[in-house]
């Protein structure tokens, strides 16, 4: 016969009743005030700025119990009677292409005694589709997935600022100044660069820029452009075999090392970053980086960062690198 459970302690009332942080809602509220005429004037930064500050207000009014209700308890409501359509489709979409793994990240996690994984074919994926594929090879092994994922890889950095924008990276002092295209050299190659969006963003906000502009990515993908500015050369490369061409003005990798990323800063990160991170843990075993974890990775493969760009928490980051031996080339 097994023993009675004690009885759970009494919960201190102030869970319900009393607001998480009152004291830091006046700054909260200063904060705000003192970005509003940045925002209106349309800057994306303060935007996001005044936008953390808001939630963070909100988080300090509620109350523990608001708080928990709020992520656990609240659901919109839904206008139809009948889920038909749920129950069709909500199997495609929890186990996909990478749902599976996420929820069983969890179980995952306790059989390896919660260690974080480093074997891109030991990690959630493997472990939640009985698969020993990795990643990419598990896409294309379930079609659509792969065509779904380069479409999403095309579509990710919609509506976000984009590192060729004013204020964020000087492109015609770092780029462009400088540069010998006098032997018909190429200035930027887009590796694994999906469709070409980023460097078909680049040559309309640059169309005066001198050499070739190439983008790079699987056969199976480069084959499915279908709407791409001739000026852009388009070349099938696996990216994990050697480069093919060489002493190009820069090379441009977004979402692959990650060097156009997210750079979770020592404290305050963004949700939008760390969720990512536990994506990029459970689908390839690995993680998003901070400045210092990006310095030390680089340095391992004779890159050394020169400069990293930030425009805003919850935004990717530009890691500016070059070879250790190569500072003093005219192309670097």
């Amino acid at each position: 016969m097994g023993s009675i459970p004690e009885p759970p302690k009494e919960v201190d009332i102030s869970v319900a009743l009393s607001a998480c942080d009152l004291p830091s809602v006046n700054q909260h509220v200063k904060n705000i005030a003192g970005l509003t005429e940045v925002v209106a004037s349309g800057n994306d930064t303060a935007r996001l700025k005044m936008l953390a500050n808001a939630r963070s207000l909100v988080h300090a009014l509620e109350t523990p119990r608001e708080t928990m209700i709020k992520h656990c308890w609240a659901q919109h409501l839904n206008e139809y009677p009948t889920l038909l359509a749920d129950s069709d489709m909500i199997q495609l979409y929890l186990s996909g292409a990478c749902m599976e793994a996420l929820a069983k990240f969890h179980e995952f996690a306790k059989k390896t005694n919660y260690r974080e994984p480093n074997d891109v074919l030991n990690s959630p994926l493997q472990y939640g589709y009985n698969t020993k594929l990795d990643c990419f090879s598990h896409f294309a092994a379930n079609a659509p997935y792969d065509m779904q994922f380069a479409q999403h890889m095309g579509a990710y950095r919609q509506g976000r600022p984009s590192w060729m924008d004013k204020g964020f990276y000087p492109v015609k002092e770092r780029l462009l100044d400088g540069y010998d295209h006098s032997k018909d050299g190429v200035l930027l190659v887009d590796v694994g660069g999906s469709f070409g969006h980023d460097i078909d963003e680049f040559r309309k906000k640059y169309p005066k820029a001198p050499g070739r502009l190439v983008v790079q990515d699987l056969p199976s993908v480069i084959e499915q452009i279908d709407n791409l500015d001739a000026k852009v050369e388009r070349m099938g490369h696996d990216f994990f075999t050697e480069q093919p061409i060489k002493s190009a003005r820069a090379y441009y990798m977004h979402s692959v090392l990650h060097i156009n990323e997210n750079c979770i800063p020592a404290t305050g990160a963004d949700w939008q970053d760390t969720g990512q991170d536990i994506m990029m843990l459970t689908l390839v075993s690995s993680k998003e980086r901070t400045h210092l974890e990006w310095n030390a990775l680089l340095e391992k493969v004779e890159l050394t960062v020169t400069k990293t760009y930030d425009v805003g928490n919850g935004v990717e980051s530009l890691i500016e690198c070059e070879l250790m031996q190569a500072k003093s080339t005219p192309n670097r």
